[in-house]
């Protein structure tokens, strides 16, 4: 007689062990799938907006070397490119609208506009197009700074795709935005707006006077009668969001005592909180690193120095202090990219003067 066999199933152990385990691989490689199919589509986002910039560059051949003109409110900035190349190139395949020449994906820089190619200063680092939040999209879908930061979208597994002036094509990651997205890409090299050289245009002037001779070697700002203690201030209208710089001269060289700085904003704007400055006293020309009037400080200038030149420069995080474009020291205290102002602070009879600021925001955003 042959034996019956008794047939064992799973015990209900069993079966939440092998469910456990397909779960937990499961939640490993889920991830990885969704990161590759992003990576893909963020393949597909670059090979479009290199045939993009290739449609440009087109344009501008065919135009006199110069870029598109702003297009009429309502229309997008692509309609131009009709006859360069075809609408679905405008589809991001990451969004799930469908982009064409009339309602891009893509935005394109909106101070670029009507720019003979030969006034861009840096083409391989000056931003044409990029990935556009499609949320606060301008009438025609350009690139802008209308909020304060630009309208961007690091929407590829935190990528930003976007082309430059070149053609070439890149792919930044905002994994650590330390301060505006402007100052994010700056540090990395990419160049949203063609920034100007622009005389310092003061406000909240306590005990101070400022004066703008001629238009376009700077302003002069002082205290010229008072008490003689540091009761005397005035901050920049602008701020620097990114890299940047401020230059300036000294009236009367050592004789006067003054503060001239790169600042984080504050409240209390005595010579303490200043952030990055020069200390025009008596025998040197000081660099200050870091708040508070400190023993952190180093001689960048000797006696004398009416003639000299001070700039503090903040460029990828770090800020220097030039004399006559000499190069004195660097610091590595401004990481974060908080935005920073030229701020002051005299004693009585001090003045600075043809004071400058690269790296501000244009007033038409």
């Amino acid at each position: 007689m042959v034996p019956a066999f008794r047939l064992r199933g799973f015990t209900l152990i069993e079966l939440l062990v092998v469910i456990a385990i397909i779960a937990i691989l499961a939640a490993i490689l889920f991830p990885v799938f969704a990161k590759a199919r992003e990576k893909a589509r963020q393949n597909s986002c670059i090979n479009n907006q290199r045939q993009i910039a290739i449609a440009i560059s087109m344009y501008v051949q065919d135009h006199d070397e110069a870029l598109m003109p702003a297009p009429p409110s309502g229309t997008a900035w692509s309609s131009y490119l009709q006859a360069y190349n075809e609408p679905t190139i405008y589809d991001c395949p990451t969004k799930t609208g469908k982009g064409s020449n009339t309602a891009p994906e893509y935005g394109f820089t909106k101070y670029l506009f009507g720019k003979a190619l030969g006034d861009i200063k840096d083409p391989s680092g000056t931003i044409l197009t990029a990935d556009l939040n499609m949320t606060s999209t301008a009438p025609n879908y350009a690139l802008n700074a209308a909020s304060g930061d630009i309208n961007c979208d690091a929407r590829h597994n935190n990528g930003l795709v976007l082309s430059c002036v070149d053609g070439h094509v890149e792919s930044p990651t905002f994994d650590k935005i330390t301060g505006t997205k402007i100052a994010t890409l700056e540090n990395k090299g990419f160049y949203f707006i063609p920034y100007e050289v622009e005389d310092v245009i003061w406000k909240d002037l306590v005990g101070t006077v400022a004066s703008y001779p001629t238009p376009g070697s700077g302003s002069t700002l002082g205290k010229p009668t008072g008490a003689a203690s540091w009761d005397a201030d005035a901050v920049s209208t602008k701020t620097i969001p990114g890299n940047g710089w401020v230059q300036w001269t000294f009236t009367y060289g050592d004789q006067k005592r003054c503060f001239c700085a790169l600042s984080t904003s504050n409240s209390d704007r005595s010579y303490g909180n200043l952030t990055f400055s020069v200390y025009s006293e008596g025998g040197n020309a000081q660099a200050y690193t870091g708040t508070g009037y400190s023993p952190v400080y180093q001689n960048i200038q000797a006696a004398s120095y009416q003639s000299v030149v001070f700039r503090i420069e903040r460029k990828a995080g770090v800020v220097s202090w030039y004399c006559n474009d000499a190069l004195k020291l660097t610091s590595r205290l401004a990481p974060n990219y908080s935005p920073l102002m030229v701020d002051t602070c005299f004693q009585v009879g001090a003045e600075i003067k043809n004071v400058q600021i690269y790296g501000v925001l244009p007033d038409n955003l």
